[in-house]
């Protein structure tokens, strides 16, 4: 089971809260994507490990997703890298956000 309210368990589809957008069009030309928006910076901040984006997400889905499931892949943006790293919910961990 993945997430709390059961009527979302085994529909086949995909809860989405918003989408990613790349920062830059064209980094060598330094032109910005007019469509990056918080939600996107928040995803590069997660990926930084920016306690501000942790609590954001933590916030956002603790009371949605199951003890125990990835809630976000985040790939870097470096092609040649081939880790990926798991940020997964971990309620002992992120009670501290909690306030």
């Amino acid at each position: 089971m993945v997430f709390v309210n059961e009527a979302w368990n085994g529909t086949g589809e995909i809860v989405v809260y918003s989408n990613y957008h790349k920062y830059w069009l064209d980094r060598e030309r330094k032109i910005k994507n007019p469509l990056f928006d918080v939600f996107s910076g928040k995803i590069l901040d997660l990926k930084d490990k920016k306690p501000s984006a942790i609590k954001y997400f933590y916030n956002l889905l603790d009371c949605e997703i199951c003890p125990g499931v990835t809630i976000c892949v985040v790939p870097s943006s470096n092609a040649e890298k081939k880790r990926i790293r798991n940020w997964k919910t971990r309620r002992n961990a992120c009670c501290q956000w909690k306030g």
